[in-house]
């Protein structure tokens, strides 16, 4: 497979996964709770959609942290819409204007 060009900066997912790394699995319960409470979740064919990426090529993603893990609801898989939106703006911020 070719090697996708993806910019993306995980400091926030970094920074989120080092501040509740020493957290109880009830606390991070609930901080994720909170984060996710009024935002909306976006499903694969969606993430697809507006990333331009196939199914292959976005999990590869994920398993290579370029793109945060899914919200699992039940057996369902969603990403938040504002993580969805900010790795699209990195790519566009990494983009050489000439």
């Amino acid at each position: 497979m070719a090697a996708l060009f993806t910019p993306h900066d995980k400091g926030s997912t970094m920074q989120h996964t080092e501040q509740t790394s020493n957290a109880t699995p009830d606390a991070i319960a609930q901080s994720v709770r909170e984060k996710f409470l009024n935002e909306k979740l976006l499903d694969l064919p969606e993430c697809m959609r507006r990333t331009s990426l196939k199914k292959t090529q976005f999990y590869e993603l994920v398993s290579l942290g370029k793109i945060t893990q899914p919200v699992k609801i039940g057996r369902s898989s969603r990403w938040p819409e504002s993580e969805i939106q900010q790795y699209i703006a990195d790519l566009k911020a990494a983009r050489v204007v000439h």
